[in-house]
């Protein structure tokens, strides 16, 4: 969900990304931000979750009782300060995680995207873009079981951190 980093928290750059998009319900992702090492005005890192209703939305289009439906999508959106010494943790773990050697790409054979997913991005913020994305099912490949342990600790946290 691009609307996760739009608008950049002030003197902070993105982090990484986490998102749980099941087959139904609500899908969430939460972006977690960091100040950099340079700047003095850097404050505390902070997260925000966006939540959209999709079941919710698909429904309202589908139903179609509008001429004009509002094509926008119903988005939630909650930001905080998370505590640093506890992100500061779980990247230091992330920093031991070993990654699969090769390249893992299945493409998506069902037409239906991975439920869980990862990006990190540059610890400056140069060009916003991810370094690393990765997406796994519900029971990851054996390669992938580390990350996503650290996936769901993380989000788990971060769920717990936010009103």
């Amino acid at each position: 969900m691009a609307a996760s980093f739009s608008p950049l928290p002030r003197h902070l750059v993105a982090s990484f990304r986490l998102w749980h998009y099941p087959n139904a319900g609500p899908q969430s992702s939460w972006a977690v931000f960091h100040g950099r090492v340079d700047d003095p005005m850097a404050g505390a890192p902070r997260v925000r979750r966006l939540v959209w209703d999709r079941d919710a939305d698909l429904e309202r289009l589908a139903l179609g009782t509008r001429r004009r439906p509002q094509l926008e999508p119903t988005l939630t959106r909650v930001e905080t300060e998370i505590d640093g010494h506890l992100l500061s943790a779980f990247m230091r773990s992330a920093g031991r995680l070993s990654m699969p050697r090769h390249r893992l790409t299945r493409p998506y054979v069902s037409g239906q995207p991975p439920e869980f997913g990862l990006e990190g991005f540059d610890l400056e913020g140069r060009d916003g873009r991810p370094v690393v994305r990765m997406e796994w099912e519900r029971n990851p490949p054996l390669q992938m079981e580390g990350v996503a342990g650290w996936a769901d600790q993380v989000r788990d946290w971060l769920r717990r951190s936010l009103p």
